[in-house]
């Protein structure tokens, strides 16, 4: 993706005409259509240009400029995938991957994470959060149909779920890798293992939610949550 698709604040205050960055995200809680970011919850919000146009077109002061100029973005890739990324966590071909994502398919899947990129662009790309959620889903309605575990709901609550882990980490980890798991579970976090298997303590969801039984634990409540496996807390 072009760093052209992608403007930040700067772009945004210099096209309705605030005087910076500052003002341009005070904006974001006085009105309902300011554009969402392709990577929420980062220190240096993005956000697709289509989408910036449109705000500023509806919020534009007198004398602004008409026509800003984006700044350089610096992309950060990590936070992004393509249909490749759903087709080898899922274990499909690239095609059905993209027939997955597609709703005018025949086999597109509601709930499949909506690129960031805009129309038309030959390789879209998605919120790498929003494709594990979707990817977790699918695996664990997978397992429900063997009678293990039920599905998971696909939406803001296993995003919340998600998030929260990162906070109570102070990092990211990929909540879909066996061994990043078994590494903050069973070291950084030291939480007993319940089962072992060849790769080492069981990061299953059934071996999960035994584990949270004898050793509770708020960033493996929040996996479950995140899993499906249980409903989150209500304050």
């Amino acid at each position: 993706m072009a760093s052209r698709d992608l403007v930040g604040y700067d772009y945004i205050a210099a096209g309705i005409g605030l005087k910076g960055a500052q003002q341009a995200r005070e904006y974001r809680h006085r009105h309902d259509d300011y554009p969402k970011p392709v990577n929420p919850g980062q220190r240096s919000p993005l956000f697709r240009r289509v989408d910036a146009d449109r705000y500023i077109d509806a919020h534009r002061k007198a004398g602004a400029p008409e026509n800003p100029t984006p700044e350089p973005i610096k992309i950060d890739l990590t936070k992004l995938v393509d249909f490749s990324y759903f087709a080898d966590a899922l274990q499909i071909s690239l095609k059905t991957a993209y027939k997955y994502g597609t709703p005018t398919s025949g086999q597109y899947i509601h709930g499949f994470p909506e690129p960031v990129t805009p129309a038309g662009v030959r390789t879209p790309l998605f919120n790498k959060l929003e494709a594990d959620v979707f990817i977790a889903g699918r695996r664990a309605a997978a397992e429900n149909q063997k009678g293990r575990v039920r599905a998971a709901a696909i939406g803001t609550t296993a995003l919340a779920a998600a998030q929260e882990i990162y906070r109570l980490l102070g990092r990211e980890v990929n909540l879909e890798d066996r061994g990043q798991l078994q590494e903050v579970l069973f070291g950084d976090l030291g939480l007993p293992s319940t089962s072992t298997t060849s790769r080492g303590p069981s990061v299953a969801t059934a071996a999960l939610v035994k584990l949270q039984e004898t050793n509770p634990h708020p960033v493996l409540h929040q996996l479950l949550v995140y899993r499906g496996a249980i409903t989150p807390e209500v304050e």
